[in-house]
């Protein structure tokens, strides 16, 4: 369904999700966990010097993907930490650390909890939610980050950033049929992938010498479908649940807690377009009653998304020790 077909009746966010005993009067959070593009070099260093089940994740995972995460993450360099395996990795596990260490001091207490993540953070919030555990989350994701470096070694692909309408965008890529929408964002921000050669012919309609993105390849596109195979397989063939939160899926026109469509979204997600614009509907629409989003990473992309397209404000949050966990949105600041 189109964005600007998104009615509030196509939502199942109006029904009590699975029994739930909720009143109208109920409040909503919304647990954000962010993609690639928000890793930073000392990102969850202080965690896991203050946090012993911190440094229990890091280590945990660390085994599993085969590397020193805390070592990349704490030292870098950036453009080390800016690989598919390393990003993915370290983004995975300090966002899920700092919801356990902020759901240990009672951030789930007297809320509704829904979830949502970008790319890789949709993983996250699957653990998360608990519809799968950390372990086998972890290993899905090396298998995932491994598949999609292959696959951007297949053919030489990248991302490039666009501020237009769907309409517009439309018409664009009936122009250039080797090209795909990656990621759709809110406030008519886009982004193209595909071959770098179409790329620089698109770029050279519009008379523009802006950069592609410093990515690998054209994630969330056709030229990813060889790593929806093993990505597939792994997630089809790892024990999930039904989750403990509901998950946003990707797009935002279903809120589920089924581990099937979990898995489903997880796998199609890989080799198709991200539309968090979706999701930052879903989540803004006032009947929804979800008055702040928490974003567990160490910059505000997500909130931000959120706060200029509906006001309110983002501001950052931290332990009851003063440690940065990540970033609160709120629709009506005044009433915290």
């Amino acid at each position: 369904m189109p964005v600007e077909n998104f009615h509030s009746e196509d939502h199942q966010f109006f029904k009590p999700p699975f029994g739930s005993k909720e009143t109208k009067t109920t409040s909503r959070i919304a647990i954000l966990f962010p993609g690639q593009g928000s890793q930073r070099v000392g990102m969850g260093k202080e965690l896991l010097e203050k946090y012993g089940s911190v440094r229990k994740r890091f280590k945990e995972a660390s085994d599993i993907f085969g590397f020193d995460i805390a070592k990349v993450c704490f030292e870098g360099p950036q453009e080390k930490l800016n690989g598919t395996a390393y990003a993915q990795a370290a983004l995975f596990v300090v966002s899920f650390s700092a919801f356990e260490v902020w759901k240990s001091e009672g951030g789930l207490s007297g809320h509704e909890i829904l979830m949502a993540g970008l790319s890789v953070g949709e993983f996250t919030a699957a653990v998360a939610s608990g519809a799968v555990s950390f372990e086998k989350g972890a290993n899905i994701l090396k298998v995932r980050s491994k598949a999609l470096d292959e696959a951007c070694r297949q053919r030489e692909t990248s991302m490039f950033p666009l501020a237009i309408g769907d309409e517009e965008a439309g018409k664009l890529m009936q122009n250039f049929p080797g090209l795909d929408i990656c990621l759709r964002n809110p406030q008519n921000q886009l982004v193209i992938g595909g071959p770098v050669a179409d790329l620089d012919e698109l770029k050279k309609s519009m008379d523009t010498q802006d950069e592609n993105l410093k990515v690998q390849g054209a994630f969330h596109s056709r030229y990813m479908k060889s790593a929806q195979v093993p990505v597939g397989k792994v997630v089809i063939g790892t024990k999930f649940k039904d989750a403990d939160f509901s998950l946003i899926l990707n797009g935002g026109l279903k809120t589920t807690r089924d581990r099937t469509e979990i898995q489903a979204d997880l796998i199609k997600q890989t080799a198709s377009e991200y539309n968090f614009r979706g999701i930052e509907n879903n989540i803004s629409l006032p009947g929804n009653r979800v008055g702040e989003t928490i974003e567990m990473g160490q910059v505000p992309i997500l909130s931000k998304m959120v706060e200029r397209q509906r006001g309110g404000k983002a501001r950052e949050i931290k332990t009851t020790s003063g440690y940065k966990l990540g970033f609160r949105w709120q629709r009506n600041p005044q009433a915290a």
